[in-house]
């Protein structure tokens, strides 16, 4: 499970930057996710879908694997709809 391999990889306060698209029906949700998708093809990545989750979604898997998530914006003034999530691993 990726989830448990990036725990394994971080100690406690260990910080996972993730740069998501924020999940809508918007044109700039489209443009994000097209964007992703020229640039991994471009890379030579063939991935046969982008696991792409609103928010909230997010913020509950990274909670449940121990980590405290900040949620900051990062679109401003961009064509984009992205959200940069700052996840610090707390182990119980």
């Amino acid at each position: 499970d990726a989830g448990e391999r990036v725990k394994k990889a971080l100690h406690e306060g260990g910080v996972l930057l993730l740069r998501v698209a924020q999940v809508s029906g918007s044109w700039r949700y489209r443009y994000t996710t097209a964007i992703d998708r020229i640039v991994m093809a471009l890379r030579g990545h063939r991935l046969p879908r982008l696991w792409n989750r609103p928010l909230p979604e997010w913020l509950q898997l990274l909670e449940a694997l121990d980590f405290s998530v900040e949620v900051q914006p990062m679109s401003q003034g961009t064509w984009f709809a992205n959200a940069l999530l700052v996840a610090r691993y707390h182990p119980r």
